[in-house]
C-alpha cells in the first residue's frame, strides 16, 4: 500500500476504533474500510476496487451498534464524605513551633480532611506532608480504622498511600486479599478475593470504584 493509501486507512480506522465512532452512519466509508483492511492483510490482492461514489440518502439512516464495543468501567460503589470528627492518626499530626519555641502538635494537620470509613479502612488526605514526593501535591492515605493511635508518631497494620501528579486525582489502587496482613474483616467479607478497589479524591469526597460487579 501506498502512502496516500495509508493515510486514508488511518482516517477510517479513526472513524470506525475511536472514542466518537460515526462510520456506521457512512455505508460508503464503511465500504472503503473494509476493502482497505483486505488490502492491507492480503498480499494476494494487487488491486484495489474503485472507490464508490458517495450515495444519494432517500431514507434516514438507522443507528447500529457501534463496531467495537467499549470496555466495561469500574462500579462505582461508594462517594465518601468528610467527617468533621474523625480521629486522626498521630503520624499524619503537624508539628510547629510555639512562641516560647517549643515544639507543639496539632491534632489535625493544615488543609487536613478526614473522611467516612470504608468497611473498615480509614481516609485522609492533606496537602504535601511526610508523604509527598514534590511541591504542591496533595496526598490521599488509607489505613485501618481499628489500627488509629492520636498519641503514636508511628503506623501499625496497612498503609496506602497516593498524591496528586499534575493534573491527575490523587489514586489509591488496592487489592482485597487475605495475604496482605492487617486488611480489615468487614472489608474481605464484602469483598470477595481478588477484587480490585480504586480510591480517588475528588474535592472534599473520595470515590470508590471496584473492578467487580
Amino acid at each position: 500500500m501506498d502512502d496516500q493509501l495509508i493515510d486514508e486507512l488511518r482516517m477510517l480506522r479513526t472513524r470506525a476504533y475511536g472514542p466518537e465512532p460515526d462510520i456506521q452512519h457512512d455505508p460508503s466509508a464503511l465500504a472503503r474500510l473494509q476493502d482497505l483492511e483486505r488490502l492491507a492483510r492480503g498480499p494476494e490482492v494487487e488491486q484495489l476496487p474503485p472507490k464508490p461514489p458517495l450515495p444519494v440518502q432517500t431514507e434516514p439512516v438507522v443507528d447500529v451498534e457501534p463496531l467495537v464495543s467499549a470496555e466495561p468501567s469500574p462500579d462505582e460503589v461508594a462517594v465518601l464524605g468528610v467527617d468533621a470528627f474523625a480521629e486522626w492518626p498521630g503520624a499524619f499530626s503537624n508539628y510547629y513551633v510555639a512562641q516560647d519555641g517549643s515544639e507543639e502538635r496539632s491534632d489535625v494537620p493544615e488543609g487536613g480532611r478526614a473522611f467516612q470509613t470504608f468497611h473498615g479502612l480509614a481516609l485522609f488526605s492533606m496537602p504535601s506532608g511526610p508523604f509527598s514526593y514534590g511541591t504542591g501535591q496533595t496526598c490521599l492515605m488509607v489505613v485501618a480504622s481499628t489500627n488509629i493511635d492520636s498519641e503514636s508518631s508511628s503506623l501499625e497494620g496497612p498503609f496506602f498511600n497516593g498524591c496528586t501528579a499534575g493534573d491527575f486525582a490523587a489514586t489509591i489502587e488496592i487489592v482485597v486479599t487475605e495475604d496482605y496482613q492487617g486488611l480489615p474483616d468487614e472489608l474481605l467479607q464484602v469483598f470477595p478475593k481478588g477484587t480490585g478497589l480504586q480510591f480517588v479524591l475528588e474535592g472534599d469526597e473520595v470515590v470508590v470504584l471496584s473492578d467487580q460487579d
